[in-house]
């Protein structure tokens, strides 16, 4: 697979369709997707949305990625990679300033 011209190893765009449209092809045939022909003058394009069924399944998958990270990456590094958000502050009207 050819890497972008930043050196970062990320595919190129247009190196994608290549590996996508099997994948959405695959999923269709399983439920998770449906899709429709878009026509723009000549061209054409599929347009795809998740079922129900797709949404659960991915929902899950979410769940056992995020279960797998964490028996795999030291609590540390979890962390320090999604740190916990915090509230901006409301300005005090009694601060000297």
């Amino acid at each position: 697979m050819a890497s972008d011209d930043r050196g970062t190893g990320s595919p190129r765009l247009q190196d994608q369709p290549r590996h996508a449209v099997p994948m959405l092809h695959a999923l269709e045939r399983k439920g998770n997707l449906t899709s429709r022909i878009e026509r723009a003058g000549r061209s054409q394009r599929r347009i795809y949305r998740a079922t129900p069924y797709g949404i659960e399944a991915s929902r899950i998958a979410r769940g056992k990625v995020r279960e797998l990270v964490r028996k795999v990456t030291p609590e540390s590094d979890i962390r320090r990679a999604h740190p916990k958000p915090t509230m901006p502050r409301e300005p005090d009207d009694d601060a000297p300033g």
